[in-house]
């Protein structure tokens, strides 16, 4: 630890004095202010996203592949979801520098 340059040294005694845990190029969306609703849901999803600064949604299945993809033009959008099978699916609200996940179960 006195040879502190920020380099690991052979034989050397290295600590960790500060952690900071992110996702790097993520920044969160106002995650109070987004409501995605009913869940579990049957029929129809509820998406409410207050202030609308060129989101796109997409939902994705447990094996990744995407089986709904849209612009957000309406602070309130409904979306069709009785033909998705029954299970767990990952609600993506995307902008250019913001991305949030939700998971939403399909009755």
């Amino acid at each position: 630890m006195p040879q502190h340059n920020g380099l690991f040294h052979t034989n050397g005694l290295s600590a960790v004095s500060e952690l900071k845990v992110f996702a790097p190029g993520i920044q969160q969306l106002a995650v109070d202010d987004i409501q995605i609703f009913p869940n579990p849901a049957k029929d129809q999803l509820n998406i409410i996203v207050p202030e609308l600064d060129g989101q796109k949604i997409m939902i994705v299945n447990i094996h990744g592949q995407q089986v709904y993809s849209s612009e957000l033009i309406n602070q309130h959008t409904k979306v069709d979801i009785s033909l998705f099978e029954k299970g767990l699916y990952f609600v993506q609200i995307l902008s250019e520098n913001q991305n949030l996940v939700r998971k939403v179960v399909k009755e």
